[in-house]
């Protein structure tokens, strides 16, 4: 009996001179509410571990039919692997994908079903994941002790740094984390204790940011760290979902779009990137809109055979947009580049219609990091909307 093999990773972004699993997020992101919504049962010997958590649903014979993989930042900080990469520069973007990587190797049997789900940096790491996974495959657990995870991350590892010098974006920058990593990521991989041509079900993300990669600094300079090698879903993906912030205007949380192609879903919402990822409180409907964001790929999922919990939580179109950005914060802004939401495959939902065509006042955030109360006529929607504001009934609306 197949299963879903699910894995999800969260995280927001990091600033000038910040470590990749020190930003502070607080636990109910929208990825966070996910895993929690999943089907299953958590082990409870991952529930003594830091930033990490699994789950099993079994049927009642004891048949696995769901297993699933949360991580925050690179997990626990006790973990082998967290440890021995120590200062590699980068280090936490490649503990995120091959532990990624190795949990669902270690699972992995013909047949399965595997969903890759994240959010910010997160969703940076399952695309990347499931790049490396569509050229490289996955590593055969019938034939590689896996349990052992020492031994599972780093055949990994090298797996990785594989995939990366066969991508075409190699750089000088690459080759000296190479040289600073440790022996075991230039090591050989046997092609027999490969599994080829697997098919990943879903990769379904929340507002992938970074200008074909994920930026981050480097003695106070910003660089492009691990750019992908292209914006194409690989074709071994079958479906791609992404939920798209309309607000935000910070230029590194650029979003990253998928090229178009059939099984492709890509959809707008109002607010700025936490508030389609999630990650506010609920305290003064701080998450009224990344709720609405929340149900909308979570049902996605669900129709791709997820077995999730349809729980409901309070949904506010015209709820509070935040601002990150302003007043003295070190973020260069911008409006964002949309793409033009007329086909089936890029969307604008429903909730920023709705706000769009309110005659209520609500917060709109500004470019100085100030807010005032106005109708919602966002920037980065002008080129979009007719002179009057009015949707062109070219514009598809998702639900």
């Amino acid at each position: 009996m197949s299963k879903n093999i699910i894995f999800c990773a969260d995280g927001t972004w990091n600033g000038p001179n910040q470590q990749d699993d020190d930003d502070g997020q607080p636990d109910f992101t929208n990825v966070y509410r996910l895993y929690t919504d999943l089907a299953g049962v958590d082990d409870p010997t991952m529930l003594k571990l830091g930033n990490e958590q699994e789950k099993t649903a079994k049927t009642a014979s004891g048949t696995v039919t769901q297993i699933a993989k949360y991580l925050h930042g690179v997990g626990d900080s006790r973990n082998w692997y967290v440890k021995i990469m120590g200062g590699v520069f980068g280090a936490g973007i490649i503990e995120r994908i091959v532990r990624g990587y190795t949990f669902i190797s270690r699972n992995y049997q013909k047949g399965d079903r595997i969903y890759l789900v994240g959010f910010s940096r997160g969703a940076y790491t399952v695309r990347a994941l499931a790049g490396m996974i569509g050229k490289c495959g996955l590593l055969d657990a019938s034939k590689l002790n896996l349990e052992d995870k020492v031994s599972a991350y780093r055949l990994g590892s090298a797996v990785w740094a594989n995939y990366r010098k066969a991508s075409g974006v190699s750089d000088s920058l690459f080759t000296d984390i190479l040289l600073d990593a440790p022996l075991f990521f230039q090591q050989n991989i046997d092609p027999a204790s490969m599994i080829y041509n697997v098919q990943i079900e879903a990769v379904a993300v929340w507002e992938t940011v970074g200008s074909l990669g994920i930026p981050a600094y480097l003695n106070d300079k910003r660089v492009d760290l691990y750019r992908f090698a292209d914006t194409r879903l690989n074709s071994a993906v079958r479906f791609g979902r992404q939920a798209i912030a309309i607000d935000e205007q910070r230029i590194d949380f650029t979003p990253t779009y998928w090229d178009r192609r059939d099984g492709i879903v890509q959809v707008l919402f109002p607010g700025i990137h936490a508030d389609v990822g999630g990650g506010y409180s609920a305290a003064s409907n701080g998450n009224g809109l990344s709720n609405i964001s929340y149900r909308w790929l979570r049902d996605e999922l669900a129709s791709l055979k997820v077995n999730v919990h349809a729980e409901n939580y309070a949904e506010d179109p015209l709820g509070r947009i935040h601002c990150e950005w302003g007043d003295g914060k070190p973020y260069k802004t911008t409006p964002r580049t949309l793409v033009d939401p007329t086909s089936a495959d890029m969307m604008i939902h429903q909730a920023a219609v709705t706000r769009l065509k309110s005659t209520t006042a609500s917060p709109v955030q500004q470019s100085s990091g100030l807010w005032k109360n106005q109708l919602y006529r966002p920037q980065a929607l002008k080129t979009v909307m007719a002179p009057d504001w009015k949707l062109p009934a070219s514009v598809v609306i998702a639900k």
